[in-house]
């Protein structure tokens, strides 16, 4: 009887995620329809953000201002990412909780939120890690899981002036981070102009 040994890659653990102008997340959408994977490029991180977005079939760029990402009034899972639009977000995250909101779950363990512009409330449940690829690597990540009162759990980067979401999921639908590369090529496909900080 011949044995197949299978090597795993040995996990890392990350203990700060240095997030630059050329930082790539790639994400994975799970639903009834199938699975589809959505890129962002990071085009300028902090302190405002700005990037550009690809799905299959569709793309544009957010810019969150700088009151967004301090003390956002609110979060969305998609409806900022409007096909072919440049959007300009001045009170609303997505993909990054604003950072009040995570120093309200961290010291109080819930916060009050718009969330897809219906008003939720958050609560910390735990803090675990989660498993990512980090330019190529599998890498461990200290994360917090959270809790809306809509049915839904989140899971956030547990980093103070990085929260970003690795996951979200309901009983019909998931979301998750596959991967992370902080040295992408710099190229750019839908961004015309860099905006000033705003």
């Amino acid at each position: 009887m011949i044995g197949i040994l299978l090597f795993r890659a040995p996990v890392v653990w990350a203990t700060n995620l240095e997030f630059g102008s050329k930082t790539i997340l790639v994400y994975s959408n799970v639903s009834g329809d199938g699975e589809a994977r959505f890129i962002l490029r990071i085009v300028r991180f902090r302190p405002d953000i700005f990037l550009e977005w690809e799905s299959v079939a569709q793309q544009g760029t957010i810019h969150f201002y700088r009151d967004a990402v301090e003390e956002g009034e609110g979060l969305a899972l998609s409806r900022l990412f409007d096909n072919g639009v440049d959007v300009e977000s001045e009170k609303v995250m997505s993909k990054w909780l604003p950072l009040a909101s995570y120093q309200s779950l961290i010291h109080e363990g819930r916060v009050k939120i718009n969330l897809n512009n219906y008003s939720a409330q958050l609560k910390l449940k735990n803090e675990s890690t989660y498993e990512v690829k980090v330019d190529g690597q599998p890498t461990a990540l200290s994360v917090i899981l959270v809790q809306d009162n809509r049915r839904g759990d989140w899971t956030f980067l547990k980093d103070p002036e990085n929260p970003l979401l690795i996951e979200y999921k309901t009983p019909y639908y998931r979301e998750f981070l596959e991967s992370i590369t902080t040295q992408g090529n710099g190229d750019y496909r839908w961004v015309r102009q860099i905006p000033p900080i705003k």
